[in-house]
């Protein structure tokens, strides 16, 4: 894996939600294991990952599993309004690319060293 993102927190904490190991492709198609809720069924989805910042690991956890089942649209729509902060990494069939809001790009470590594990 690859290290995204350094975060500064304090007296809060961030999770992470996502398909990058837990996945299915049919032909040409990638469906993650988060279900959607009107449909109770996997959907296809750009959403690789998303990272909610929020005041405890539970309700982060909640949130991001959330705003990954809500998809990049509405999802960060959901995450500007509650004023989360937020990233969500997104694959274009190309190459994989960061959507994150000002409240999440303020936590962020500046000029951090980012390594591969």
């Amino acid at each position: 894996g690859r290290v995204q993102a350094l975060i500064a927190l304090r007296d809060e904490a961030i999770a992470t939600s996502g398909s990058y190991r837990h996945f299915a492709v049919r032909g040409a198609r990638r469906f993650g294991h988060i279900l959607d809720p009107e449909t109770g069924a996997p959907r296809e989805s750009a959403v690789v990952s998303v990272s909610v910042l929020a005041p405890t690991a539970m309700r982060a956890d909640a949130l991001a599993t959330a705003l990954f089942a809500l998809g990049p649209e509405r999802g960060f729509a959901l995450a500007e309004r509650e004023q989360l902060g937020v990233l969500f990494l997104l694959f274009d069939g190309d190459a994989l690319h960061e959507r994150a809001n000002a409240s999440f790009e303020h936590r962020r470590v500046p000029n951090a060293p980012m390594r591969s594990r």
